[in-house]
């Protein structure tokens, strides 16, 4: 009788490492299937962030348009009209030459003789 209760509690453990390794195994497979579906939602997530981005920058535009002076000027800018009389300059950024800023040591001999006369 003893035997018999030595080689059932056996079983038992058995059976019970058996079942947790199933479930641990099974635990695993479902992270990794998940694994494709998080990746796939962070992708959507990013993509609605981009498209609330658009929207908002399309909602900026139209606010901006909405107004009759603001449309005037981008439709005379988009068509290169103009009203009778205007006249348009054409201005290439290349060849405008901007004053150079000064060294500090220039600024502190201008400043020198500001102070001292």
């Amino acid at each position: 009788m003893q035997r018999k209760s030595f080689i059932e509690k056996k079983t038992i453990l058995f059976l019970n490492i058996a079942v947790f390794l199933i479930l641990v195994f099974s635990f695993i497979k479902s992270l990794e299937e998940t694994k494709p579906v998080k990746k796939e939602l962070k992708k959507v997530l990013n993509q609605l962030n981009f498209l609330k981005n658009e929207n908002s920058a399309l909602q900026e535009k139209i606010d901006y348009l909405k107004s009759k002076y603001n449309l005037e000027k981008e439709i005379k800018k988009i068509l290169g009209l103009g009203y009778e009389g205007e006249r348009y300059i054409i201005v290439n950024e290349e060849t405008i030459q901007l004053p150079q800023e000064k060294s500090f040591k220039e600024k502190f001999k201008d400043l020198i003789k500001k102070i001292l006369p």
